[in-house]
């Protein structure tokens, strides 16, 4: 059971109030893991600068072994590769990046013996094409389905195992957007806020 206080709550037709606080929570996301998030994602900045192409094998399998670190994704090193490898030999990956081709990238990485590694897939695209690509993170579903129970944003059947698909995600998380009026955010900034007041509402229950 989800206890987000009150102030870090979003409020419908209230655009301008939730953008600051979306925009506010930022700083709180960096402080989240005893402060280490912040310095990681800078790390991660220049890490994307030095490799923004995925054309060559070492550079992406660089790239998936600091993601998957970062944001504690689990995938194993045989898995990395793997996905390095499938990434590094399609050709038309970073014009489908650009596209935002997001079903086809997500299914082709994600797809894996052990399951599906949609978390790693998701965060992988979306630290290339943060305005193209969503974060499928549990902490975000948690938040998006305590919205949901509290003010039923999206009304086209929602469920929290449906939103496992990809596509179903995007259309919820867009509604989310849409409905608290974060339209001017990017899919990151929303991803920060979502991810944050769940974190810190489990930390204060430990």
């Amino acid at each position: 059971m989800l206890n987000i206080e009150n102030k870090f709550l979003l409020k419908k037709n209230l655009s301008a109030e939730n953008k600051r606080l979306v925009a506010d929570i930022q700083n709180e996301w960096g402080k989240q893991n005893h402060g280490v998030l912040h310095f990681q994602e800078i790390a991660l900045r220049e890490l994307l600068k030095a490799y923004p192409g995925n054309k060559n094998y070492d550079e992406v399998l660089t790239k998936c072994a600091f993601i998957n670190d970062m944001f504690s994704t689990h995938v194993y090193n045989e898995e990395l590769k793997e996905i390095a490898t499938k990434i590094s030999s399609y050709a038309e990956f970073d014009g489908k990046l650009s596209d935002g081709k997001q079903n086809e990238l997500i299914t082709m990485i994600s797809k894996n013996e052990r399951g599906i590694l949609l978390s790693f897939a998701t965060k992988y695209c979306a630290v290339h094409q943060e305005k193209r690509f969503p974060i499928y993170d549990s902490l975000v579903v948690n938040a998006l389905c305590y919205y949901q129970k509290e003010d039923n944003f999206y009304t086209k059947g929602f469920a929290k195992k449906g939103l496992k698909d990809y596509g179903k995600y995007m259309t919820v998380y867009d509604a989310f957007i849409s409905y608290y009026g974060l339209t001017d955010c990017s899919y990151r900034e929303v991803d920060k806020y979502l991810w944050t007041i769940v974190k810190m509402s489990s930390n204060k229950q430990t």
